[in-house]
């Protein structure tokens, strides 16, 4: 009655404060493909976390399942063909469960089950090559971009432009790749983790070799927010013929991606959705939404947009009390009331990137270091963070990520790595990583090199690599060396500045090179490489 008052009060769109209204949610999580050893495979498809009530199936397919419920970490469900009866009950451990069934046979038997992996997500690949091949022992390094629906076998995602599907049966993945005329098809092994994968490919240009990924930690996009069926599943049912989530104010305005989305009651009371903590939470939802994919965290990709709320892999960032600084009005609203909605929020999330003047950078891998304009001190890179361009990032031992505006709307994201280099942005949304650090004092001069005869044995070889950069992007990027530079629409490619010039090795797809020194453009192809020589 008090938060139908303090609605009232408010009013649905006001900016108040309300009280927060908590529902226990005990029940853990089943949702999922279980492998169970020995015995079926089972499903279970959707589960109301408020009651346990859950629905799923049984692989073996003459079999329906009835009475599932989940009563805090303990779970039972029947499987039934007509004239025979199966109960299986059991205890949840995270992604584990130890269970039995006895039958109307009097047969009875123990068993575990593994939850199966998700394997949406981002995979760093190396197909290595064995037969067939351009040259021997050849490597081609790919980015699978991979998505998996909860509850379902079926595996869907691009590679540069290639389509790929699959079929993920316990630990077996069939893996299928197309693109225009060309083929790949490949049997992979999971590991028990969900986080790798190695087997035999065979692809349409007669080679044959090994495929292997591993799955990319911190910071993979999982998916979406649907906060309808979370609301739902904490057992909110919404108004009559009515949504169980809603907005308290306008989608986009001054950090109204927090703070605003709320699950109805069936009076129309509202249970305000928090940014963190026990249900209902963002990053609660994303354990409904994603309970195989281990540690997750909630962020919204605009701060300013409320419908822009994704699932991300990773533990939640740390997380600081926010205090309202209070203010009359509202039901119980007295001056400098710490009341607020939600108590956290993840520092983790940054402004979205502005054209030509800022970017985003997130550390995937190893140590990733940053130096801003006017600084001359490097700082370690441990979070998602937005920089100014002209930043120098230097990624020699690991691995960054690189969100910047497009020119026409949305984001474009590149990842580089082994190198050294200052980022930039046009106004026309090209993207330059410029390869820094290095010395070229070791180096023949232009004389010595067009007399190599007279060069002191003390220069370094023509061939000597001064400084390189790896680089894998999608959207409008480049790299620049001494000499030449390279663009992409999405590929893989290496940029080393030598003594002799500036090379460009691609190893997918294929970029277009500039030479600095001719101003001759080149079109590289995958398996090639040019080389800028120095004039």
């Amino acid at each position: 009655m008090v938060l139908a008052l303090a609605i009232a009060a408010c009013g649905l769109m006001g900016s108040c404060a309300l009280p927060a209204v908590s529902l226990a949610a005990e029940n853990v999580n089943f949702i999922g493909t279980w492998m169970a050893e020995p015995g079926e495979n089972w499903t279970i498809a959707s589960e109301n976390l408020a009651t346990g009530e859950c629905m799923g199936s049984s692989a073996a397919t003459q079999f329906v399942m009835s009475g599932c419920k989940v009563t805090g970490e303990e779970y039972e469900f029947v499987l039934e063909e007509p004239g025979y009866m199966s109960f299986d009950a059991g205890t949840i451990e995270g992604n584990k469960v130890h269970g039995s069934f006895h039958d109307t046979n009097h047969n009875e038997q123990t068993y575990t089950a593994t939850r199966a992996p998700n394997l949406t997500g981002t995979w760093s690949a190396v197909y290595h090559c064995e037969v067939g091949c351009p040259g021997p022992g050849q490597e081609f390094p790919a980015t699978d971009t991979l998505s998996q629906t909860e509850g379902s076998n079926k595996v869907t995602g691009t590679n540069a432009g290639e389509s790929i599907s699959g079929t993920l049966t316990g630990d077996k993945l069939e893996l299928h790749n197309s693109a225009g005329g060309y083929e790949a098809n490949a049997t992979l092994t999971v590991s028990a983790d969900g986080r790798s994968w190695s087997g035999p490919l065979t692809d349409s240009h007669k080679t044959s070799g090994t495929y292997i990924a591993t799955k990319e930690a911190v910071g993979t996009r999982l998916g979406e927010i649907n906060e309808d069926s979370y609301c739902a599943s904490l057992g909110y049912p919404g108004l009559p013929g009515g949504r169980s989530s809603t907005l308290r104010k306008e989608a986009e305005g001054p950090e109204y991606a927090f703070n605003n989305w709320a699950c109805v009651r069936g009076e129309g009371a509202l249970a305000p959705i928090a940014t963190a903590g026990g249900p209902p939470s963002m990053n609660n939802a994303c354990v409904f939404e994603f309970p195989a994919a281990g540690p997750s965290h909630a962020a919204p990709e605009n701060p300013n947009n409320a419908l822009s709320w994704n699932c991300f892999e990773g533990a939640p960032a740390t997380e600081e009390p926010i205090v309202s600084g209070g203010g009359g009005g509202g039901a119980g609203g007295g001056g400098g009331s710490t009341a607020t909605l939600s108590p956290t929020v993840v520092r983790a999330v940054v402004p979205a990137p502005i054209l030509a003047h800022t970017g985003n950078v997130a550390p995937v891998s190893g140590a990733v270091l940053v130096q801003l304009p006017g600084t001359t001190t490097f700082v370690p890179l441990s979070s998602l963070r937005q920089i100014p361009f002209g930043t120098l990032i230097n990624a020699i031992h690991g691995r960054v990520s690189v969100t910047t505006a497009s020119p026409h709307g949305g984001t474009q994201t590149g990842e580089f790595f082994e190198g050294e280099f200052v980022l930039s942005q046009g106004h026309n949304g090209l993207v330059v990583a410029t390869l820094a650090g290095g010395s070229f004092a070791g180096c023949p001069t232009a004389r010595e090199r067009a007399h190599r005869a007279r060069a002191s044995a003390a220069h370094a070889s023509g061939k000597h690599v001064v400084r390189k950069l790896w680089s894998d992007a999608h959207g409008s990027f480049s790299t620049k060396g001494n000499y030449a530079a390279g663009a992409v629409a999405g590929t893989e490619w290496l940029t080393e500045d030598l003594c002799d010039g500036t090379l460009i090795r691609v190893t997918r797809d294929k970029v277009a090179v500039t030479n600095l020194v001719n101003h001759r453009h080149v079109l590289v192809k995958v398996g090639h490489s040019y080389l800028a020589k120095a004039p």
